[in-house]
C-alpha cells in the first residue's frame, strides 16, 4: 500500500476516561478504509452516535457499519 493511500485512512485514538491520556492512534476497520479508495472528512452527527464521511467507492452511495 502506497502512502498516498495510507494518507487518506481514518484513524482514532481512545481512552478509559476525561481524566486518562489518549491511547495511540489505530486505523478504523476495513468496512471504513477500504483499501485502494479513498475515505476523508469524518464528521460526527449531532447526536455523536453516527460517524459521515466523504468516500470514492465504486459503488457510491451506501451506508455502513464500522
Amino acid at each position: 500500500m502506497t502512502g498516498d493511500i495510507q494518507q487518506h485512512d481514518m484513524w482514532v485514538p481512545t481512552r478509559e476516561s476525561v481524566y486518562e491520556s489518549w491511547s495511540l492512534p489505530e486505523r478504523l476497520s476495513p468496512s471504513v478504509n477500504v483499501p485502494n479508495w479513498q475515505d476523508v472528512n469524518p464528521a460526527l452527527s449531532f447526536d455523536n452516535r453516527t460517524m459521515l464521511m466523504a468516500s470514492r467507492r465504486p459503488r457510491g452511495h451506501r451506508r455502513g457499519n464500522v
